[in-house]
């Protein structure tokens, strides 16, 4: 600043010293919004700063704000209060005039109250049940300061930021719960949108209906099953026979020209994850070979003195094994009969004794024979 003295005289010739200021340039007017101030206001309640910018040497003669059509308003401070603000959108101009009568170029701006919760809804989940591995769909809306994205907190977990769609994997059994919730420009949350379910990574409930004895002669075996998982009926099921490799089956399922010896059946139902595990295993044995003829143990000779007779008898099988005997008297027929067998009150006379096995498939041997005569004193 440059302060000039001016000295001019007088009519009188006296001399008058006018002082003068020659103030200048100045920095133009300005005015800018403070940074802080929000776009979108979810509160009907709220203050507006504005910052101005003046010549270090003059000062604000007039500052003035306008909200819409509401009357302007002296906001020198730079603050401007706002209350029962409306939602939707609304324009603010603010005026601003320095000391020496300059007008800085009209700020206008806006901002959108909104105090509407945006909304969430998830619209794919699992069912009541699942395995490790699931996926949620899930979308918001907003319709006024727009959406400004959406969270997640799975099991309680603190929400986070997610996307549709979410895919959860390495789920450990038990119960869980998925919520979901919108939050919009404003600031303003959703209500949350939940999805409970429970987990489970274990093998269905296998039960074997039908099934062959665990000794047969039948070359052919039947197979009916079902199974059941979290109380609901499970539809795939995968079998296996005798080691082999599973592959898809439904029940019943047959098998013919099985060949003597042990086999084996294994079915598995279909878990959550896809998997076939723990399978229902049952075996069971084809034999078509007899047991051995008994061998037969007596202390009866062949002209025996008394009317009794005990006879004690043995046989192998090197398949299923031996089940049971039949014996016959004197030719009648084979009843059952274990070891040893006695007979008293046997008449003179010739006699036979006739013993066979049959193992635990029905193979019956060739019986073991034993005669003698009763001739009494």
């Amino acid at each position: 600043m440059a302060i000039h003295f001016l000295a001019a005289c007088g009519s009188a010739g006296n001399h008058e010293l006018n002082l003068s200021s020659e103030l200048g340039p100045f920095l133009e007017p300005s005015i800018h919004a403070d940074r802080q101030n929000p776009r979108d206001i979810n509160r009907r309640d709220f203050i507006l700063y504005f910052n101005f910018t003046i010549d270090a040497l003059l000062y604000k003669k007039s500052a003035t704000c306008k909200v819409g059509d509401r009357e302007p308003v002296d906001c020198r401070s730079g603050l401007l209060p706002l209350t029962n603000m409306t939602d939707g959108d609304h324009v603010i101009t603010v005026s601003v005039i320095d000391s020496l009568g300059r007008k800085a170029p009209d700020l206008t701006t806006s901002i959108r109250v909104d105090t509407v919760a945006p909304t969430a809804q998830i619209t794919q989940r699992p069912g009541n049940f699942s395995g490790r591995m699931t996926a949620f769909t899930f979308n918001g809306a907003d319709a006024q300061s727009g959406l400004w994205g959406l969270e997640c907190s799975l099991d309680n977990t603190a929400f986070v930021v997610c996307t549709s769609p979410l895919n959860l994997t390495n789920l450990a059994n038990g119960a869980h719960g998925l919520r979901i919730r919108a939050r919009d420009k404003a600031n303003n949350l959703s209500p949350e949108a939940v999805a409970n379910w429970t987990v489970n990574n274990n093998a269905p409930m296998i039960n074997i209906v039908n099934r062959p004895p665990d000794n047969t002669m039948a070359r052919a075996a039947n197979f009916t099953f079902n199974g059941t998982l979290d109380g609901v009926a499970v539809t795939q099921f995968q079998c296996s026979l005798n080691g082999a490799a599973f592959t898809d089956c439904t029940s019943p399922i047959n098998y013919n020209n099985l060949v003597d010896g042990q086999h084996s059946f294994r079915v598995a139902g279909r878990n959550y994850n896809g998997e076939y595990i723990n399978p229902t295993t049952v075996t069971w044995r084809v034999d078509n070979i007899a047991p051995n003829m008994p061998v037969i143990t007596t202390n009866v000779v062949a002209v025996s003195p008394v009317g009794t007779a005990q006879f004690m008898f043995t046989a192998n099988d090197g398949n299923s094994g031996v089940g049971s005997y039949q014996c016959s008297l004197d030719g009648g027929a084979f009843t059952g009969c274990t070891s040893p067998v006695s007979y008293a009150g046997l008449p003179e006379g010739p006699h036979s004794f006739a013993v066979r096995a049959i193992d635990r498939a029905g193979n019956v041997s060739v019986p073991a024979v034993f005669n003698w005569m009763v001739d009494l004193p």
